[in-house]
């Protein structure tokens, strides 16, 4: 019998909609719950019903549960959505820039002023000139030149030592952390360090216990879930209603659904036909799990 939902809600793949679906009692294990004791934390897993796994750097439930993660996952129904790559990045990218996430973009994006990297922190926010494929021309040219690395890493220990003296720590506060600026929002990342790699095979050889859903199928496919599953459906907010036919349900999905992602009328508020095959060539992981998860869905569906 299984105890609990965990759904590793990757970012910008649907996940809040998805969770309107279910009961309210859902504990965030988001990146501020993490920084509490491990022992508080893992008596929350135990009590909870459902549990969300979400936050900038996602945490392995391993780390917390340490030998009882075993037969913990055995009494636990793991979910988690994934999108299209290119879709997934530029919504990123423009809910970055409408909520002045600016960590979430490049740094280096924006103008220096008179050669100061003061300009790059301090820029406004209405002087920002967004354009994605700019902004992806700065990722590929860092995330194509890896043998910059070990260069990188002599530097952070220089300047790290530097900084130890308290009279160098005076004169300079910054430090530009490429790797931070940089990193790759990847999908595949994120479920690996959750749920560990065999989720995926185990989600196509026992999808009762492991779900790997689709944004673009989100709807159609927690429907036909609701409608063949008891045991999510108890977690979901169906769980006291009698019979519904599918249509029913995805009336009342879409009724709830929410989209988080502002819109944005600049022109170029999505990656160029070329822009989105280079992002696809440097992600080939994420594109790879997405089509066949696509492919395993749409076949199920269209029976």
């Amino acid at each position: 019998m299984l105890k609990r939902i965990i759904f590793c809600h990757i970012p910008k793949t649907g996940g809040y909609s998805f969770l309107r679906w279910l009961k309210s009692n859902i504990y965030e294990l988001n990146d501020q719950e993490r920084q509490k004791d491990p022992l508080s934390i893992k008596q929350k897993l135990f009590e909870s019903d459902i549990i969300e796994i979400h936050g900038g750097k996602p945490i392995s439930l391993s780390e917390i549960l340490g030998k009882d993660t075993e037969s913990y996952l055995k009494e636990s129904l793991l979910i988690s959505i994934i999108r299209n790559p290119i879709q997934q990045y530029e919504s990123l990218c423009k809910d970055a820039y409408v909520n002045n996430a600016y960590l979430d973009l490049p740094l280096a994006s924006r103008s220096f002023t008179n050669g100061s990297l003061e300009g790059i922190y301090n820029q406004t926010h209405k002087d920002f000139h967004f354009d994605m494929n700019s902004i992806f021309s700065l990722y590929e040219s860092f995330w194509c030149h890896p043998d910059s690395s070990h260069a990188d890493r002599a530097q952070y220990k220089a300047i790290e030592y530097l900084k130890s003296n308290q009279f160098f720590a005076q004169l300079s506060s910054r430090m530009v952390n490429s790797h931070y600026i940089f990193r790759r929002n990847s999908q595949s990342s994120y479920l690996h360090t959750a749920f560990g790699r065999e989720f995926v095979i185990n989600s196509i050889k026992n999808p009762g216990q492991c779900l790997f859903l689709t944004t673009e199928l989100l709807d159609r496919t927690f429907a036909r879930l609701i409608s063949n599953s008891a045991i999510l459906k108890k977690f979901s907010i169906f769980s006291e209603s009698p019979s519904l036919d599918e249509t029913q349900i995805l009336q009342q999905l879409g009724e709830l659904r929410v989209n988080v992602t502002h819109q944005i009328t600049s022109n170029v508020s999505k990656l160029s036909q070329e822009n989105a095959y280079k992002f696809l060539e440097l992600n080939k992981l994420d594109h790879t799990l997405w089509h066949a998860m696509s492919s395993f869905w749409s076949r199920i569906l269209d029976k």
